[in-house]
């Protein structure tokens, strides 16, 4: 998993400059974009070791690493059904994946 310490440090440097009540209006716009951009990066990073670490972990073999990474690769911007589900299918295997999600709808 990618460090969180790292993302925190960069979100509260951003936070601060957002936060400047000096900085022009223009400024202020960008450095919430970036922060967001800086979460969003941060975000598919942790869900594409996800997916790797739980195909090496799983005893896996390297064609099973090769399909995730070749997922991976294709992946720019998330959209869950677009990108994570099709990653994670690829990760955990369709009949898991399908019994998380039915798990998770009984919660939300």
């Amino acid at each position: 998993m990618l460090d969180s310490d790292v993302i925190r440090s960069h979100l509260k440097e951003l936070n601060s400059y957002y936060s400047d009540s000096t900085s022009s209006p223009a400024l202020v716009l960008m450095v919430a974009k970036l922060a967001v951009l800086e979460l969003s990066g941060w975000t598919e990073e942790c869900l594409h070791n996800i997916a790797r670490t739980t195909v090496s972990t799983n005893g896996s073999n390297a064609r099973a690493l090769e399909l995730v990474e070749a997922t991976i690769q294709r992946i720019h911007g998330v959209n869950y059904r677009q990108h994570v589900q099709r990653l994670f299918s690829v990760a955990f295997g369709a009949n898991r994946l399908a019994a998380i999600e039915s798990k998770l709808k009984k919660v939300a």
